[in-house]
């Protein structure tokens, strides 16, 4: 559970991409997009999307998940990454074989000194989805500097080489 000042509101910010190795299946892989948001949105209750339906071939799918706090004090608004979530699926005998993430912040702290903190992980055997908690002894940085997680892949597709693949979530963009 994540714990966070009284005054302090949570917010997530998520990216994901799907990774098709030739025109075909991409053109493949935005049409099953497609249809899976039509059919949600064609459902009674919203619904949400299912990524396993989206892929196509040898597809990859990469999603990044960044968990933070915000706080106002005075005109500035401070925040801080409280949980990073990384995670891929592979499709038709496409392999992940190393996996990273990393994240950190640079900045300017509530009590005005330099707050520079990174986190760099070798998460290839650790589990899929991965998720870690930012240090509690983090700082709160002010808005506008810079803050953010990136997690990058090696995958090889059946027949490939392996080529590094990632995604990347910057909480102030």
């Amino acid at each position: 559970m994540i714990t966070v000042d009284s005054d302090a509101q949570k917010v997530t910010s998520n990216v994901a991409q799907v990774i098709a190795y030739s025109e075909a299946e991409a053109v493949q892989v935005e049409q099953n997009i497609q249809r899976a948001r039509r059919q949600s949105l064609m459902s009674s209750g919203g619904g949400s999307l299912n990524q396993y339906d989206w892929f196509l071939g040898s597809s990859l799918y990469l999603e990044l998940t960044v968990d933070y706090s915000q706080k106002k004090i005075g005109s500035n608004t401070f925040y801080r990454m409280e949980k990073i979530t990384s995670k891929y699926s592979v499709n038709s005998g496409t392999i992940v074989t190393a996996a990273a993430l990393n994240f950190g912040v640079q900045g300017v702290g509530e009590d005005g000194n330099p707050v520079y903190k990174q986190e760099n992980y070798d998460i290839t055997y650790s589990g899929n989805p991965y998720s870690t908690t930012a240090p509690s002894s983090w700082a709160y940085a002010r808005q506008g500097d810079m803050m953010g997680a990136g997690f990058q892949v090696y995958a090889k597709c059946p027949g490939g080489n392996a080529n590094l693949y990632s995604v990347a979530v910057s909480v102030f963009n």
